[in-house]
């Protein structure tokens, strides 16, 4: 269960992996989590697919790996 936080907002992200749109809102994700800083916390939840540890060094995970602050889950019942 992803906790909410009481002192302030919580943004959930949800992404698939495979999504052609998905690396785009990571970007985003990571610009908006630059400009609030710790005003905000944020969640990124990731469809598990069998394939998601095979991604490139591009990929979904890897690239929330690199965003400070930020949490991510894995969702395997999508």
């Amino acid at each position: 269960m992803i906790p909410l936080d009481s002192r302030r907002p919580t943004l959930l992200m949800f992404l698939h992996p495979f999504c052609p749109c998905s690396q785009a809102s990571v970007d985003e994700l990571a610009d908006l989590a630059g400009r609030c800083g710790d005003r905000v916390s944020v969640h990124a939840v990731v469809r598990r697919t069998d394939f998601l540890e095979k991604e490139g060094p591009g990929g979904i995970a890897r690239s929330l790996a690199e965003l400070p602050g930020i949490k991510t889950w894995q969702d395997g019942g999508g």
